[in-house]
């Protein structure tokens, strides 16, 4: 059920490290990641924590805190479309993705506050940015598993959910689609605006956008986007 384990984490930590270097961090467009089998990830695996001595669970909560995070730090676009249960650790590396879509039939859950602990792999930190506090609290402190419709009313994932796992997929591969036929160099600076003006006033916010906005203005997707526009074609970007 995709559970955390070291190997896991590391694997994670490679495979981000792969999409982050040229020529993939350059070519790759958007990452849908979704889990294999009937679960996006169970989060902590609960039997191997059962022998960690006191290290050994502070190397295991620093992984998870890296793996988690290292899905926000990808340059490109990403999607969680979550299958089945998503718990603990597994909702934490959703959130740090930029969009999440969900199954009618997910299970989304921080489970931690059952064992002693809480959200500690950005879980805590990152809900309360997607949904209203009393929600957030809600969702942490009574430890409740939520299913995707409801995740969807409250707006932690897209509103739309879907029937199957396989009808999810395609629908993210969808929407990647879609997002990967836009100007990477546009899409790319939108998603670095959003994550560090998420916190600044307007007046704040306007100001640190405006000059990567006016950079794009001399690259040569703009120019291919706006002469495809008035030759009524498909763009053919290339990332320049």
């Amino acid at each position: 059920l995709n559970a955390l384990s070291e190997v896991m984490g590391n694997e994670v930590h490679a495979l981000i490290d792969r999409l982050k270097v040229v020529p993939a961090a350059e070519d790759v467009r958007c990452v849908v990641f979704t889990g294999t089998g009937r679960a996006f990830s169970t989060g902590r695996d609960l039997k191997d924590s059962a022998k960690h001595s006191p290290e050994d669970a502070t190397r295991y909560i620093e992984l998870a805190y890296s793996s988690a995070n290292a899905f926000a730090q990808l340059p490109m676009p990403t999607i969680a479309a979550i299958n089945g249960p998503c718990f603990g650790w597994g909702l934490e590396a959703a959130l740090a993705c930029d969009i999440r879509m969900a199954t009618t039939g997910a299970q989304l859950c921080f489970p931690e506050c059952r064992l002693g602990i809480f959200p500690g792999a950005g879980g805590v930190a990152r809900l309360c940015k997607q949904v209203p506090m009393a929600y957030a609290k809600m969702m942490v402190l009574s430890a409740r598993v939520m299913s995707g419709t409801e995740a969807a009313d409250a707006g932690l994932v897209a509103k739309k959910t879907y029937e199957s796992a396989e009808e999810l997929v395609e629908a993210a591969k969808a929407l990647a689609k879609d997002i990967a036929a836009n100007a990477p160099l546009g899409v790319r600076e939108a998603k670095r605006m959003f994550d560090e003006i998420e916190h600044l006033a307007l007046k704040d916010a306007l100001e640190h956008s405006r000059a990567p906005r006016m950079a794009l203005n001399n690259t040569s997707d703009f120019k291919e986007g706006v002469k495809a526009f008035a030759e009524k074609r498909k763009p053919v970007f290339v990332g320049k």
